[in-house]
């Protein structure tokens, strides 16, 4: 009886030639590319200066000096980003990856690449001293400045802002004097870079006294009831964060303002808000395709008791 042996293998080249058939057959299947992971283990995130500052974060010290404006990061990373400012300006605030108008800001990396950008805007420093016999409190708007002696204080460039002197019981205001400032009603400051020092003169009642070129006089503002607002000024502003419309005005009592924007004679824009009593200052932002021009701000405010008062502004919009 002949043993059975074990059954042959086709040789290799016999393999090699039925490759292709099997592969037609859909009995063999082509090895494929291998895949691969995409998703990105680091993120990069670049800063951007728009002013005089600096902003610093790990690995960022980005601005006057500091030239590292980028970092990378492991994915998901929170980043948390300081703006220094200068002796020449304020934090404006953040935008991109970042928001707000607080000196730091916090992005999570959480994709790929992120940019943030620090705005700085340009500082206006006014200093007011009181003078004469009297006493009184100085006081600003925007709030900063409420003193009865000498005091200061920084906003950010372009900012209009208002004074107003309050006599003590027993004096009265007579005016002011030195940078920008005459007369002895409130005082609009509009500095785009600097300082100004400015004058309070207040004098014992019965007393005299010289604002400088002032009409003297005393006590605070108080309009009658048909005319209880008063228009304090405006500005056209070209900033950091874009083109506004300003208006500042003074109430005597509670109202509802109800405010048209014009651009010729063609109607802009309506806005409507209610304000209390005292200054008030209102900023129209304007869309990046407004025209640049003359514009003219109406105020219709109504104190609901029958009174009604218009207030207009014309205002020219940087281009």
């Amino acid at each position: 009886m002949r043993g059975i042996g074990k059954p042959a293998l086709p040789k290799p080249n016999r393999l090699i030639r039925l490759v292709p058939a099997l592969l037609s057959a859909g009995l063999l299947l082509a090895p494929g590319p291998a895949s691969a992971d995409t998703t990105p283990v680091t993120a990069t995130l670049t800063i951007y200066v728009n002013g005089i500052g600096t902003v610093k974060g790990p690995g960022i010290d980005c601005g006057e000096k500091g030239k590292d404006c980028t970092e990378t990061y492991p994915l998901g990373t929170s980043v948390t980003l300081t703006a220094m400012a200068s002796t020449k300006s304020l934090v404006s605030g953040w935008a991109g990856g970042c928001g707000g108008t607080g000196d730091t800001c916090t992005v999570v990396m959480d994709t790929g690449s992120k940019v943030v950008t620090a705005v700085f805007g340009f500082v206006e420093t006014i200093a007011v001293s009181a003078q004469g016999s009297g006493s009184g409190t100085i006081q600003s708007d925007p709030a900063g400045i409420d003193c009865g002696s000498t005091c200061a204080w920084s906003y950010t460039g372009d900012t209009p802002v208002i004074l107003s002197a309050v006599p003590k019981p027993g004096s009265v205001f007579v005016g002011w004097s030195g940078n920008g400032c005459k007369g002895n009603g409130y005082c609009t400051l509009h500095v785009t870079y600097g300082s100004l020092m400015v004058y309070a003169r207040f004098e014992k009642k019965g007393g005299g006294g010289s604002s400088g070129g002032g009409s003297s006089g005393g006590g605070s503002y108080s309009p009658p009831a048909t005319t209880f607002a008063t228009a304090l000024g405006g500005a056209a502003q070209m900033t950091s964060l874009g083109r506004l419309l300003v208006v500042r005005f003074k109430c005597s009592r509670p109202a509802a303002v109800t405010l048209h924007t014009y651009y010729g004679s063609h109607p802009f824009s309506t806005a409507s808000v209610n304000v209390t009593k005292g200054p008030t200052t209102i900023r129209l932002p304007m869309p990046s395709n407004a025209p640049g021009g003359t514009y003219t701000v109406s105020a219709r405010l109504d104190d609901g008791a029958g009174h009604v008062v218009t207030l207009r502004w014309s205002l020219a919009l940087p281009g």
